[in-house]
């Protein structure tokens, strides 16, 4: 684990370039109270990910601001120049402040960690993820997020595009969850099959409110579209779910749902339903049950 001393934490005038070199550099310097010969900007790329004339820049500018400090070393009779915390920094600071950092063990270089990924398995990963939410309409800036999330927590996985489809959906839902509307966006063009769903979503609504105005654009199919492609249930997962909501054992739950909005948010709540006792089996994953899911839909 990392100790970060909270004079560096709360300095101001850091980028999120330089508060993500910072914790690096001490992680990278001190071993069980000793301080090492500080770490190479090339080291640094690396793990950042990002070109090394980029990383020298941020390097030079926390030099320039008395946080880290130049250190020549010779390795094999070449002279390098390094980077470290600057003495004077942790001089000023009280004798009990921890900034000694434990050593690392040999797991923390192996690639499932995020810190230590390699360039081109970072690049593989980034292409993938700006892919990924160019397809969800979400912005660009989700990843740069994700990235310093991982960075700051030293996290690992075998799986680094599958953690961040996970953090793109969960991202998704809560940035949708807080528009009361449905989103149009007049280049995602639904299918008829999602605008035959669809209407036929809308018609189970007319029946109940001979008032209901239908909407007049493809807000409302394309949130169709967004369960399909986005969230990966089926044609016929929506059309049980739209069955199952007009019907006597949904009727109670009907009032939560009354625009296409609001059913991709109740989706998976409105599914553990329609899925729990289908064929008079129950059919929801090991350890999960209606009862838990009621519990927090009411929660929210």
């Amino acid at each position: 684990m990392v100790q970060i001393p909270e004079f560096l934490i709360d300095h101001q005038g850091l980028n999120v370039y330089e508060r993500a070199v910072i914790p690096l550099v001490i992680r990278h310097t001190f071993h069980w109270g000793r301080r090492s010969q500080g770490m190479g900007a090339d080291t640094l790329a690396s793990l950042l990910g990002i070109d090394v004339k980029q990383v020298i820049l941020i390097l030079d500018e926390l030099c320039e601001k008395g946080i880290l400090e130049r250190v020549n070393v010779t390795v094999e009779g070449v002279r390098l120049l390094h980077y470290g915390i600057a003495s004077k920094l942790l001089e000023q600071q009280p004798k009990n402040l921890h900034v000694n950092i434990p050593l690392r063990t040999e797991s923390a270089t192996e690639e499932w960690y995020f810190l230590n990924m390699p360039n081109d398995r970072y690049k593989e990963l980034q292409g993938y993820a700006l892919g990924l939410l160019h397809k969800m309409q979400l912005p660009e800036d989700f990843f740069v997020d994700f990235e310093l999330y991982q960075r700051s927590h030293n996290t690992k996985s075998h799986d680094w595009k599958a953690e961040f489809q996970r953090w793109a959906l969960r991202e998704q839902k809560r940035l949708f969850s807080t528009q009361k509307v449905a989103v149009y966006d007049e280049t995602f063009k639904p299918t008829p099959e999602q605008f035959r769903l669809t209407q036929c979503f809308i018609a189970e609504l007319q029946k109940i409110n001979p008032q209901f105005e239908e909407p007049r654009d493809w807000s409302w199919a394309q949130e169709i579209k967004r369960l399909i492609e986005l969230d990966g249930y089926s044609s016929e997962d929506i059309q049980r779910a739209i069955a199952w909501l007009f019907s006597a054992k949904g009727d109670w739950y009907r009032p939560n749902v009354p625009h296409a909005m609001a059913l991709r948010q109740k989706f998976d709540y409105i599914m553990a339903h329609v899925r729990s006792f289908r064929d008079a089996k129950v059919t929801l994953p090991e350890g999960v049950s209606v009862f838990d899911l009621y519990e927090k839909e009411v929660k929210k």
